[in-house]
């Protein structure tokens, strides 16, 4: 009985250390910045051969290649100002729920902190050492875990965009791809 305490004990102390670690490393450091498109031998796609467009040129290039009438143009501007206005209150309870589980989390972090005091309370000094050597190893080796994990690009190169595995893709001529 008292293995599996101990065990527990010192599982929740990893996890414990390991989430405060990374919870501190991800707010005392900058983002990395998106890594470059990466180079491919698929033809570029029309639409990527310039500059991105803003949202005005894409509703404007939208409309023209739908050839949208100015009635339906009309219908159009309606149908998304309702969405806009039922998506405010969504967002609103998105925002909240959110916030409260950030709060949650906290919460729970210090409830497994609490308990880790109380567990090392009733620790001898040599065992204290051997725990503090194992949060050392388990934090050391989630940083390896981490660095060595591949961080797929943002924008257009990433997973989801135009040059992504399902996307087109971008040959030499490609401005995304210098």
């Amino acid at each position: 009985m008292n293995k599996k305490v101990l065990s527990t004990l010192l599982l929740s102390a990893a996890l414990l250390t390991a989430t405060t670690a990374m919870a501190n490393e991800c707010e005392n450091t900058p983002c990395e910045k998106p890594q470059p498109p990466q180079e491919c031998n698929r033809p570029c796609p029309p639409d990527m051969q310039r500059p991105p467009m803003t949202p005005e040129e894409r509703k404007a290039d939208f409309e023209k290649r739908i050839q949208l009438t100015d009635s339906q143009k009309a219908k159009l501007e309606k149908i998304k100002a309702n969405e806009q206005k039922t998506l405010e209150p969504i967002h609103e309870k998105m925002q909240k729920k959110n916030e409260e589980m950030k709060v949650l989390i906290k919460e729970e972090n210090d409830v497994r902190a609490e308990s880790m005091k109380k567990f090392e309370n009733i620790l001898t000094k040599e065992q204290k050492a051997e725990l503090e050597k194992m949060k050392s190893e388990i934090e050391e080796q989630m940083k390896k875990d981490m660095e060595s994990r591949p961080q797929p690009p943002m924008g257009p190169g990433g997973p989801m965009g135009p040059m992504g595995p399902k996307g087109p893709g971008c040959a030499g001529g490609c401005p995304l791809n210098k």
